[in-house]
C-alpha cells in the first residue's frame, strides 16, 4: 500500500471513530481483500472464509469505542481474524472428534502421542497455578477472555508496558514449563480462546 494510501485510510479511520458511519465504507473496502486472501489461504474454502471476513469486519464495527485505545489498528483487524479463524477450526475438531479422547499426534506431535487433551490441560492449569496471582489473572483475561492489552491495562489499573510484560513472561514461563515437550505450548495455545493474540 502507498504512503498516500497508508495516510487515506488513517484519516478514514479517524472519521469512523469520531462517528461518521459512512467512513466505514473504506475501511471495510481495504480491510476486506486482504482479509480473504488470508482467510482462504488458511481456511481452503471460499464460502467459509468470506462469512469469517464478514464477521470479522462486524466485530470491529462493534467495537468502535473502543478503536481510539488502539495503538496497531491494522495488527488488531488481523488478530480479530485469527480468533475467528481459531474458532472456526476448533468448531471443526470437536465436530468430528471430542478433545479430551484426541492423541496430541494428531495436531502433528509425534514425541509423546499417548498425551491426550485432557491430560495436557491437567498439566497447562498446573502450570498456570505456579504464576504469581496477578500475571495469571493478565493471562487468562488475554488467553480466555480474549481482552485486548489495552482493557486489561485499564481494567487491573496498570499500563499497557506492564500488561505486555506480564503476557511474555507467562508465555515465557509455560514454555519452561513444557520445555521437553514444546509442542504441548502450542497445543494449548492453539485451543484457547484468544489463539495467537499476543505470540
Amino acid at each position: 500500500m502507498s504512503i498516500i494510501a497508508n495516510h487515506k485510510i488513517r484519516n478514514q479511520i479517524q472519521i469512523w471513530i469520531a462517528g461518521d458511519d459512512d467512513a466505514f465504507r473504506a475501511i471495510f473496502d481495504y480491510f476486506r481483500p486482504r482479509l480473504l486472501a488470508t482467510s482462504i489461504r488458511v481456511l481452503k474454502n471460499s464460502e467459509d472464509a468470506e462469512e469469517l471476513v464478514m464477521n470479522v469486519l462486524l466485530k470491529l464495527w462493534q467495537l468502535r469505542d473502543k478503536a481510539n485505545d488502539i495503538e496497531q489498528f491494522e495488527d488488531y483487524v488481523f488478530g480479530i481474524m485469527r480468533q475467528q479463524i481459531a474458532g472456526l477450526m476448533r468448531k471443526r475438531v470437536l465436530q468430528t472428534q471430542s478433545l479430551d479422547t484426541m492423541p496430541i499426534e494428531f495436531f502433528g506431535s509425534t514425541s509423546q502421542p499417548e498425551i491426550s487433551h485432557k491430560e495436557i490441560m491437567e498439566l497447562y492449569h498446573a502450570a498456570l497455578d505456579k504464576m504469581p496471582q496477578q500475571r495469571k489473572k493478565i493471562f487468562l483475561m488475554s488467553r480466555e477472555e480474549a481482552m485486548s492489552n489495552a482493557q486489561i491495562a485499564e481494567k487491573m489499573g496498570l499500563s499497557i508496558h506492564t500488561v505486555n510484560n506480564h503476557i511474555k513472561a507467562s508465555l515465557k514461563g509455560l514454555k519452561k514449563e513444557f520445555n521437553d515437550n514444546p509442542e504441548i505450548v502450542g497445543y494449548v495455545l492453539a485451543f484457547s480462546p484468544s489463539v495467537l493474540m499476543v505470540i
